[in-house]
């Protein structure tokens, strides 16, 4: 498995990185986000939403209480927060793994939590941040994702 990493140094460099990013994306896409609180899983999904078409000046924000928000783009983005799930059975409520493989692009938030979930091919992306760096390692899952990879750009703009 072959890993890329990002870096950024503000808010708009994430976003405009997921917005390119956002261009090799198909429906039935699975990004898996995993880092801290704070470290950029949110913005990044600001990106994806602007990259398949969310107005900008409409605002994506965590579904952190809501568990699970849908902008209409296209393909449709799905935006999953896992964080304050603790029982398996309360993530079958939500039909998370119903949308595997269907025609909207998945977002989740606090993927790492529940790896008896992940799908064959899917995408991490692990954020790291110190101080004013920040970092996106992406790991693709299946061989699929790895070839879309070799078209990722290494360098922000």
């Amino acid at each position: 498995m072959t890993e890329i990493r990002i870096v950024t140094t503000d808010p708009e460099q994430t976003r405009r990185f997921a917005e390119t990013l956002a261009q090799l994306l198909k429906p039935g896409d699975v990004l898996g986000l995993v880092g801290c609180l704070g470290c950029g899983k949110t913005t990044f999904v600001q990106g994806v939403a602007r990259g398949l078409g969310f107005p900008e000046e409409s605002y994506v924000n965590s579904p952190t209480y809501a568990l699970c928000n849908r902008h209409e783009t296209r393909p449709p983005l799905v935006h999953y927060d896992l964080y304050r799930l603790e029982e398996l059975e309360e993530l079958e409520e939500l039909g998370l793994e119903d949308g595997f493989g269907g025609g909207d692009v998945i977002a989740v938030e606090w993927f790492d939590r529940w790896p008896e979930l992940h799908p064959l091919s899917w995408l991490e992306v692990r954020f790291t941040s110190k101080a004013d760096r920040h970092e996106m390692h992406l790991l693709p899952h299946g061989k699929e994702w790895e070839k879309r990879l070799e078209n990722v750009p290494m360098k922000v703009e």
